[in-house]
């Protein structure tokens, strides 16, 4: 299956964030994919610095930029409500808005009557495709044969154990 297609080149958003650790993904963007990375969006001058040019997002697609990135990430996972107009404007200017965040961007009204108006996609990479299966190695593993049954399931080994360690606990409060 072809992956997950967000055209390049990004304009990476980095909102107002300071901190490299909230900023993670448009950093490592940046770092390891430099060649899909043609801009960044500061909110402020203080912001952190990726080392790209600056631009708007007006600047961003007159030099060529396809898709803005929401690289960074505040705490909880929301989109702020300050980002909404920027995030329209985006896409009304002619760029698609991808995002990891917990947040999905098609559950924010106004994004969405952006992306239609426009035609631009919004992009939620937390979200698989329809085109994308997904897995199942949990249940085909419950149903393996047991001699062929080498891993638990995340999570599986948690429920297994709490018992286990609830009673331990107990005991050594006798």
């Amino acid at each position: 299956m072809p992956p997950l297609a967000i055209q390049a080149p990004y304009l990476l958003f980095l909102g107002s964030e300071k901190s490299p650790t909230y900023a993670k993904t448009a950093a490592g963007l940046a770092h390891w994919r430099p060649e899909l990375c043609m801009g960044q969006l500061r909110l402020t001058p203080d912001t952190l610095d990726l080392g790209l040019p600056d631009y708007d997002v007006t600047e961003a697609v007159a030099n060529g930029a396809q898709t803005l990135v929401i690289g960074t990430a505040v705490v909880g996972g929301g989109i702020p409500e300050a980002w909404i107009q920027l995030l329209v404007d985006a896409l009304d200017a002619g760029l698609d808005v991808a995002a990891g965040v917990h947040t999905r961007l098609s559950s924010i009204d106004r994004l969405v009557e952006a992306a239609t108006r426009s035609g631009r996609k919004l992009i939620d990479v937390r979200v698989p495709p329809p085109q994308h299966s997904r897995g199942n190695r949990c249940e085909a593993l419950r149903q393996a044969p047991a001699d062929r049954r080498n891993r638990l399931c995340f999570g599986e080994e948690i429920h297994r154990s709490r018992p286990r360690a609830r009673d331990e606990g107990s005991r050594s409060q006798r």
